[in-house]
């Protein structure tokens, strides 16, 4: 548990239980529970791409193998506790949706907070990669389109990964809170403030205790077209 208790916002801070303001100085854990290439300095491929070739390849048992001593080796307990030494007391933590929508990999989720735990370094969980993918672009897993916009039902797998993920970590006062989705692409604001409802509704439906946010639109950089969620 966080010797700060659930983090909340008071008008333009960040603050614990008590009212007292937390400024969140981290890291961003990219590269390990969704693969981008170039944190490797290897070439800038699809996650799906990666994997249908290497599976071609080397076979489906291999892949696997892969994939879990990646993650195994990829960040360890160390680095947080690296993190903490460093003075720094927060981890953004990308992840892809099948971490979080399989029961065998979202123990990695679960292991990375106990490690926060340990080292009192709080995580925000950010939705890197959503179904059918939120840009146009190989670091969202996608394969040149995004079809989290044009398919209806990517958008309700999203609220429901994450109503069973905010269900899940509702009692985790070390999560900082929920980056519900990493840097939008699309020409319609008016769709991306009726997933962001949606999305929070499915959210607060299970879950009133962590703090959300929410990118704006053209690779977050936009927030202008944002409406009031409060």
């Amino acid at each position: 548990m966080s010797k700060h208790g659930f983090l909340r916002t008071q008008k333009t801070s960040v603050v614990d239980a008590k009212g007292k303001p937390i400024f969140l100085r981290g890291v961003n854990f990219g590269g390990w529970l969704m693969m981008e290439a170039y944190f490797m300095h290897a070439p800038n491929l699809a996650q799906q791409i990666f994997e249908a070739s290497f599976k071609k390849r080397h076979g489906s048992k291999a892949l696997e193998e892969l994939l879990e001593g990646f993650r195994r080796q990829f960040i360890k307990e160390e680095d947080f506790k690296q993190i903490a030494t460093w003075g720094m007391n927060s981890i953004r933590l990308p992840f892809h949706y099948k971490i979080a929508d399989n029961s065998a990999t979202i123990g990695y989720l679960d292991q990375a907070i106990r490690w926060a735990k340990k080292y009192n370094v709080y995580i925000i969980l950010d939705l890197h990669g959503a179904f059918g993918a939120q840009n146009h672009d190989w670091h969202s897993d996608s394969l040149g389109k995004a079809e989290l916009w044009t398919k209806k039902s990517n958008r309700l797998k999203t609220y429901e990964l994450w109503q069973k993920i905010a269900d899940r970590y509702k009692d985790e006062t070390i999560i900082a809170g929920y980056d519900v989705l990493n840097e939008a692409v699309l020409g319609d604001a008016a769709l991306l403030n009726e997933f962001y409802r949606e999305l929070i509704k499915a959210i607060r439906s299970v879950d009133r205790n962590h703090m959300l946010f929410v990118e704006g639109i053209r690779w977050a950089q936009d927030i202008s077209i944002l409406e009031d969620f409060s």
